[in-house]
């Protein structure tokens, strides 16, 4: 049996800004705005918290909630949301139903 060749990963699934050169999946290029606050990132993906902006995949920020935070938000939305993301940077693919 031949072996079968890996497809490479597809390009992302939403709609860069105009002045952005940055490839997620490579963490190469020109952002034109600061690491994953691209206004057109899917909601599954977006993994900072709606009411202090705390990055929960860089861990980057002060949660207004207490440290480690511990709101509605990053208890119940944000390990999903993070897992996403991580999916979606190793496969390209975003997950199901978004």
């Amino acid at each position: 049996m031949l072996g079968r060749r890996r497809r490479p990963k597809p390009p992302p699934t939403f709609q860069q800004c105009e002045d952005c050169g940055y490839d997620f999946a490579t963490d190469e290029g020109a952002r034109s705005c600061n690491y994953l606050e691209c206004p057109y990132l899917p909601d599954v993906l977006d993994v900072k918290c709606p009411t202090c902006l705390f990055n929960f995949y860089t861990d980057d920020g002060n949660p207004a909630c207490g440290d480690p935070p511990d709101c509605d938000f990053a208890l119940n939305e944000a390990p999903a949301r993070v897992a996403a993301l991580r999916g979606w940077l190793e496969t390209g693919q975003l997950p199901d139903g978004s």
